[in-house]
């Protein structure tokens, strides 16, 4: 069969071509974080590394090895697997009754010669394609008899060695002694690879499974300098700008001391890189330097796409938003920390006057608020005066300083206003608020001023037993920053719409509590 133009066209197959075209019509979206895998491994290919495969099950000695002395900080992070094993069972009359009554032309013969070949290898469906082919059991009966059989399918679940990959470096080892060939020094590999950890609780930044770009350079000297460049380098090609390289507080013990370091981009970690210990690398034959680098892939497009929750870019259909109105959004934008009480909600309102009347002024320091720490049979607390039946008081202060040198008691920003328009949150200037109301913004009457105000009287009132407690705040970057938060519904509005939220700016904020001397 062929059309007017002499092509041959595909049999319809019982169907009407144009009764399911519609189907494989348009072009589908593509995962955000498959499309930035994609882009990382054309990239690393381009580089000239060669990708590889690590095996996301890890042996429980391997794991306790790699991490030495720290294994007891990291083992809670572990996923152990276990399984369920079929248990061969002898013939018994109760059985024998069981299965007569069920099936009362079974050959039991054959039944129990089954069961007597069930071993280590045997998995439950091998088991059930047993019953139907030996038996001649439709494939329903072969799993209701197996049901009926709880002896052999009931066990409980049985530990194994195996662990699910956690660690890179605990997974390169075993490729690293394969591929291990000193005459094609340097030797450059590359895998993109799903890391399982057992985190607590999932928040916008942890989640128990992530993917990374996980790069292992063999090569003869390494050394500190050379680890930075190669970084560095990696980095730029990938368009990542304005992260530091800052030396671990914690480091991994299959590192040599002193050469592991993460990168952050902002307050975001998006990876970590080190070079692997001489006797580690000597004990699996591997005469050369080692560098191992981790780059966390849902972390770096946070980072470089302004992503701020990281369970919103991995799984958006279980956050999936609506519309919302600007006034509506503007309602999921709160504070993060407020005082409780009377006396910090005057601590608050005593901290913005200050700050209007010092914005601007050279001055290093102003008192925002004076008064006592009063200890009472109920505790302690604040006060303006000691006042009668205070058993005792100690006089203490609240100072607003300079967060950064010549810019005075706030910087220029203080009191920008958070605005929004069209879906996108913005940090708004005082001259620039009478243009943003004339297009439609809406106004949320925060201000950063106000948020750190708040988050400092919070402070202080948590601080009263210790009687001492500070706060600089130089650069915002995210509403996080200057104790403010958005609901969960807003942030899934903001990221499946690919709205901007936009609220960095300087303000140089500081304030200290402290007893004061008499």
């Amino acid at each position: 069969m062929s059309d007017k133009d002499g092509l041959e066209k595909p049999p319809s197959r019982g169907i009407a071509l144009d009764e399911v075209v519609d189907i494989f019509s348009g072009k589908g979206s593509p995962h955000p974080v498959n499309e930035y895998l994609q882009r990382l491994r054309e990239l690393m290919l381009s580089l000239g590394f060669d990708e590889i495969q690590t095996d996301p099950f890890m042996d429980f000695s391997e794991v306790k090895t790699m991490t030495g002395p720290v294994f007891p900080v990291f083992r809670d992070a572990i996923y152990h697997v276990q399984h369920k094993r079929l248990a061969p069972i002898g013939p018994t009359p109760q059985l024998e009754v069981r299965i007569k009554d069920r099936y009362p032309e079974m050959d039991l013969a054959v039944l129990w010669n089954l069961i007597d070949t069930i071993d280590e290898g045997t998995s439950a469906e091998e088991f059930m394609n047993s019953l139907h082919a030996e038996l001649g059991l439709t494939v329903r009966d072969a799993v209701n008899l197996m049901n009926a059989l709880p002896e052999i399918t009931g066990s409980g679940l049985e530990d194994t060695s195996l662990t699910m990959r956690a660690f890179m470096p605990t997974a390169w080892m075993r490729t690293l002694q394969a591929t291990y060939d000193p005459a094609s020094i340097p030797i450059r590999l590359f895998t993109v690879a799903q890391n399982f950890r057992r985190e607590a609780i999932e928040d916008p930044y942890h989640l128990r499974t992530y993917n990374l770009l996980s790069i292992a350079i063999m090569g003869c000297p390494l050394d500190m300098d050379k680890a930075k460049s190669i970084v560095n380098f990696i980095l730029d090609e990938m368009d990542i700008k304005d992260v530091d390289l800052r030396r671990k507080e914690c480091p991994f013990p299959y590192f040599e001391e002193g050469t592991e370091m993460e990168i952050f981009g902002g307050d975001i970690e998006i990876g970590t890189f080190g070079l692997v210990r001489d006797d580690i690398l000597k004990g699996s034959g591997i005469e050369c330097s080692v560098m191992l680098i981790d780059i966390g892939v849902e972390r770096l497009l946070m980072y470089r796409e302004g992503y701020p929750d990281i369970r919103v870019l991995s799984f958006p259909q279980f956050h999936a938003a609506w519309d919302l109105t600007d006034e509506e959004l503007a309602s999921f934008i709160s504070y993060r920390h407020s005082p409780s009480t009377q006396v910090g909600k005057g601590i608050e309102a005593s901290i913005i006057e200050r700050l209007k009347e010092g914005g601007g002024s050279e001055a290093s320091r102003s008192v925002a608020w004076k008064g006592y720490i009063v200890r009472t049979n109920e505790g302690h607390s604040l006060s303006r005066t000691p006042g009668p039946g205070m058993s005792h008081s100690v006089p203490v202060e609240i100072l607003l300083r300079e967060a950064k040198e010549g810019m005075g008691i706030c910087g220029p920003a203080a009191f920008n206003e958070i605005f929004v328009l069209d879906g996108d949150i913005q940090g708004v200037p005082e001259p620039e608020r009478s243009r943003m109301l004339e297009r439609g913004a809406v106004p949320t009457g925060i201000t950063y001023a106000s948020a750190f105000a708040k988050l400092a009287a919070w402070k202080v009132e948590r601080s009263l037993e210790r009687m001492h407690a500070s706060k600089r705040i130089e650069m915002v970057r995210g509403l996080q920053d200057i104790n403010l938060r958005m609901d969960d519904r807003g942030l899934q509005f903001v990221l499946s719409r690919k709205k901007r939220m936009d609220v960095r700016a300087p303000v140089f904020l500081r304030f200290s509590f402290r007893a004061r001397q008499q």
